[in-house]
């Protein structure tokens, strides 16, 4: 296997093999975008795309030819997307899910701030709970990945339960009681 990468970060690795130089090295198979192997052995550049693969390889001298196949994976960073949240209402079910690019799985957390009580955030990036509070505060979520983590500040709000309407259930018929 080749070491890992990220994407839009510069990647650098010799390929080395037992014989007699000169090695003349070639891919076989398509490199990741913006990686290139050079006759050297010389597996260079800044890695566009993800990629989770293998990729074939030759060595040759004068003795010889050798094949490979060499696995790689090249994760991209997390960016959080979710730039609002919406209303939730006091006393009532509320549930929504985080957003970010990057390559999975993501593991979201609360990087500074607190929810109101009754909220929480899932590992998997999903807001959810029965809000218990009714205020607006700020935090700060982080999705986080193999390859880093990316922060983004969020307002939530909870707004107060309607005035002078309650829900009490449903009655033997299956309708609901106010």
């Amino acid at each position: 296997a080749l070491p890992g990468g990220i994407v839009e970060v510069p990647y650098a690795f010799t390929l080395r093999a037992n014989g007699t130089p000169p090695i003349a090295w070639s891919a076989l198979s398509a490199l990741p975008s913006g990686l290139t192997l050079s006759e050297s052995g010389q597996v260079g550049g800044t890695p566009a795309t993800e990629f989770d693969g293998t990729v074939a390889i030759r060595a040759a001298n004068a003795g010889g030819i050798r094949f490979r196949v060499l696995s790689l994976v090249v994760q991209a960073r997390p960016s959080v997307t979710t730039t609002s949240v919406p209303t939730a209402e006091l006393g009532f079910a509320f549930s929504t899910r985080l957003e970010s690019r990057g390559t999975a799985p993501l593991v979201w957390s609360i990087a500074a701030g607190r929810l109101p009580s009754g909220l929480s955030l899932s590992s998997p990036g999903e807001l959810s709970g029965v809000p218990a509070e009714s205020l607006t505060t700020y935090v700060v979520v982080r999705a986080a990945n193999a390859a880093g983590s990316s922060e983004r500040a969020l307002s939530v709000s909870v707004n107060p339960a309607p005035a002078g309407l309650t829900f009490l259930g449903a009655n033997d018929r299956g309708y609901g009681e106010f």
